[in-house]
């Protein structure tokens, strides 16, 4: 006899789609992969803060990223950062970089200032650290040129 509450019905329904979403979730891709190394990002914009006035007024200095193994370099700093991501409660400060690029077609943002205080939506709402990490402001600092 059926009841409308059987978990029998229900449970084939619930495998199944979730079974589609995954599908339609997961890269198109394959250079989408987390695990490739070598990922393809584009439109590399990297802006520099030196003090809140610049940054509320929009005046800033665009750089920009050396060559295309400075780039690799820079998107390694990032997947590092957000795979070895530690929440903190301090607040980004300035000096501070606001870096935006597309992988996989999508866009992607990351700030990061000159306490290695970062944020980036990889991660939840938040700021973090890194905590075997030197100073990762001047490991960023070193990639850019003022253009």
């Amino acid at each position: 006899m059926y009841r409308p509450n059987d978990a029998r019905f229900f449970l084939p329904i619930l495998i199944g789609g979730m079974a589609i979403l995954m599908l339609l979730t997961g890269c198109n891709s394959s250079s989408c992969e987390k695990e490739q190394v070598d990922r393809t990002v584009e439109n590399v914009k990297v802006v520099y803060y030196a003090d809140f006035d610049e940054y509320s007024k929009t005046a800033n200095s665009t750089l920009t990223v050396g060559d295309a193994e400075a780039l690799q370099d820079l998107f390694d700093l990032i997947v590092s950062c957000r795979d070895n991501a530690k929440s903190t409660t301090k607040p980004i400060g300035f000096p501070r970089y606001y870096i935006t690029f597309e992988e996989c077609g999508e866009e992607h943002s990351f700030t990061i200032d000159v306490e290695s205080v970062y944020a980036t939506d990889y991660l939840s709402n938040g700021n973090y650290i890194t905590p075997e990490s030197s100073d990762l402001f001047s490991s960023f600092s070193n990639l850019f040129s003022v253009e």
